[in-house]
């Protein structure tokens, strides 16, 4: 409730972490977005970024979105002005998934499960007569740095601050 309306806090215990899959699962089938999002608990959403994909959104309602994320390595998840569908460079947190091509994670691609979901939802997308659409916007910071944190997010560090 602390977090509005747009927000629903599920707990879920399947008895096994790896890696939130289970968890991710529950999530998945209990939201009733539009757009559903994934990324890990390492991972921050930039200023913007929801207004953002809303406005995508709203002009293509049934196509998945992916968007530029910056990985942990510090590389983007793809060359810039050239979209490539590549494991290992496009991870999960690059994808918002219409609701109506809802996938869930599979344990038996456990190791490429991010790229295993996007196909899935691109394939669920492409079957009903819809393409992705790539954005070039950056809209998701893997592992921010304490100096990076402090760059996209000043006011939260002020608010965690006052609260030590």
């Amino acid at each position: 409730e602390a977090f509005g309306p747009q927000f629903l806090y599920c707990e879920h215990n399947e008895g096994l972490s790896d890696h939130g899959i289970y968890q991710t699962n529950i999530a998945f089938q209990a939201s009733t977005a539009t757009l559903t999002l994934a990324h890990s608990d390492d991972d921050v959403y930039l200023s913007g970024a929801f207004t953002r994909l809303r406005e995508v959104a709203e002009i293509h309602p049934h196509r998945p979105i992916l968007f530029q994320a910056i990985s942990p390595n510090r590389r983007l998840s793809w060359v810039p002005g050239k979209p490539k569908l590549q494991r290992g460079r496009l991870g999960g947190q690059s994808l918002a998934m219409p609701r109506e091509f809802g996938a869930h994670f599979r344990m038996e691609e456990r190791w490429r499960i991010d790229f295993a979901w996007i196909l899935e939802v691109l394939a669920n997308a492409k079957a009903a007569g819809y393409d992705q659409l790539w954005i070039e916007d950056v809209l998701m910071l893997s592992r921010p740095t304490e100096s990076e944190w402090r760059a996209h997010y000043p006011s939260h560090v002020m608010r965690l601050a006052s609260c030590l």
